[in-house]
């Protein structure tokens, strides 16, 4: 069990890491020839390394920590209602720049998009993250084990370290008119957070 924490962790370091623009501005200066593929590198290795661990988890025997009896199906439905919640999202984003795509195709140039505020992101700033916040504590609903509530856990601190990360890059990219979208729309929960 605390490998699978550990492991976790270092997953979302990685994670974090990859997605520093300090980590990216070195590459470009050594390699710039890399940089079309940089996103795409950092969804495949995103991908890959959530596969090992979810793999590797497997392996341990989960403790179950409470019993809701047929109210787990409960977190049946609120991973139903993330995923729903995560696929309306996706809808807002440009699918090409978010899969690395549209850089290999184009480069750095092939992105040259405003902020949106419109549709989920009028409600939260990062409405896939407040899909995942579903997907995440459903799951322990469901499976109501110590696996559960730590992936839970520490993803959810995860995305809300990433969340704050995520704000600084926004805040530069788009000056006031992001300050100003802070002041109107919570981060993460509507209404609350």
């Amino acid at each position: 069990m605390i490998l699978i924490v550990i492991l976790w962790v270092l997953y979302y370091a990685i994670h974090s890491l990859l997605a520093s623009t300090q980590l990216k501005s070195q590459i470009e200066v050594r390699f710039p020839s890399w940089i079309p593929f940089y996103r795409l590198f950092y969804n495949l290795v995103a991908a890959m390394g959530f596969l090992g661990i979810w793999i590797a988890q497997k392996s341990v025997i989960e403790q179950q920590l409470f019993y809701l009896g047929n109210w787990a199906y409960f977190g049946l439905f609120m991973m139903g209602v993330g995923s729903i919640l995560g696929l309306i999202a996706l809808r807002g984003y440009n699918l090409g720049e978010f899969s690395g795509l549209s850089y290999v195709n184009g480069g750095e140039q092939a992105i040259q998009g405003s902020l949106r505020t419109d549709g989920m992101n009028s409600f939260v700033r990062h409405p896939l993250y407040f899909a995942g916040l579903w997907v995440l504590w459903g799951w322990l609903v469901w499976r109501q084990t110590n696996l559960a509530l730590a992936f839970a856990t520490i993803s959810s601190l995860y995305l809300i370290v990433g969340s704050w990360f995520e704000e600084k890059k926004l805040i530069i990219a788009f000056g006031e008119e992001y300050l100003e979208y802070q002041k109107r729309v919570k981060m993460l929960i509507p209404f609350l957070f």
